[in-house]
């Protein structure tokens, strides 16, 4: 990786994590017995819990980042949530209900692109909402994306993926990536995102193949080098014209090895050592990874105000599992 030329001097800079697997371990234990006596409706607040612990745990420079939602706020949007999901499971539940063939395909039809339709609006939503509530040094990030452009993008590499048989899916990803990634900022600061559908399909190729022949083996390898991908391509710029910074990340194989590991014991306790494994798996992606560059942190101006209080792309995004954000 050749750093930005115009970038005035180069130093390294490290995050650290200082999250306990013991300390993490009472919050989720609180936090899973809560949700099952309020038959889930505590989830919103376990999920805040979860986000405040392991912001405030993150340090930059020796600043600490802060998460600024509230459970108040998720338990709104998890409530739209549950009305758009009620509704499309409803459907397709009313159609298998008559026993007519047409109905239930209609029904089956309408479920699925129903769910396709909204997948660009709870990345949105979720986007705009977890960047206005997430601070560093007293200023908050935001998003500045646009809806219609996400379901351009979104529309546009679907009919792609179908037309090609899957084999758009690394453009499709690359694209919605490089669009969230660049319409991130931090006062007058933003990112780039500089990665190439062509290197991201060459290297599912590689890791699926290799993966394959090996019998798995591989898949740790592969792995590594899909973490090193997406922080590889990333670069922080002011007023979208001056590099400042860019991303590198360590993460090898041995990192990836280690947090199977710790995945598996989480699968043999049954899901007891799930704190332990998220907490490692967080510190190990976050202490791999350096900024190289150089960031006056008195030139950053915070004239952008866009803040949100919908909450509603959070769940979304959380039940497709959808994780974009750097």
């Amino acid at each position: 990786m050749v750093p930005p030329q115009s970038t005035p001097q180069f130093d390294i800079i490290k995050l650290r994590y200082f999250g306990e697997g013991k300390k993490y371990f009472v919050i989720v234990i609180v936090n899973w017995l809560l949700t099952i006596v309020t038959l889930g409706l505590y989830y919103p607040w376990a999920r805040v819990a979860s986000l405040k612990y392991n912001y405030s745990q993150t340090e930059l420079l020796n600043s600490r980042f802060t998460f600024l939602g509230n459970g108040m706020e998720l338990f709104k949007g998890f409530i739209k949530v549950l009305g758009i999901v009620g509704a499309l499971v409803a459907v397709y539940f009313w159609g298998t209900l008559t026993q007519n063939f047409e109905l239930i395909l209609l029904g089956g039809v309408i479920f699925i692109v129903g769910f396709a339709s909204i997948a660009p609006l709870a990345v949105h939503s979720a986007m705009r909402y977890r960047m206005s509530k997430t601070s560093w040094k007293g200023i908050q990030f935001h998003y500045s994306g646009n809806l219609s452009e996400l379901y351009k993008i979104g529309i546009k590499y679907s009919l792609l993926y179908v037309v090609t048989l899957g084999i758009a899916a690394p453009w499709f990803y690359v694209s919605i990536k490089r669009y969230l990634t660049e319409h991130i900022h931090y006062g007058n600061l933003n990112f780039e995102y500089r990665a190439k559908g062509g290197d991201l399909f060459v290297l599912f190729l590689k890791g699926y193949l290799l993966t394959f022949f090996t019998c798995g083996i591989y898949g740790f390898w592969f792995y590594a080098e899909l973490v090193r991908f997406n922080f590889d391509n990333t670069y922080l710029k002011k007023d979208n014209a001056t590099y400042l910074a860019f991303f590198k990340s360590n993460f090898d194989v041995g990192d990836s090895f280690r947090l199977f590991l710790y995945l598996i014991g989480t699968y043999f306790t049954l899901g007891l050592l799930y704190p332990w494994f998220a907490i490692e798996n967080t510190r190990t992606i976050l202490e791999n990874l350096d900024i190289y560059g150089y960031v006056d942190l008195d030139t950053i101006n915070n004239n952008i105000v866009n803040q949100t209080n919908d909450a509603t792309g959070v769940d979304l995004l959380d039940a497709f599992d959808i994780g974009f954000t750097i």
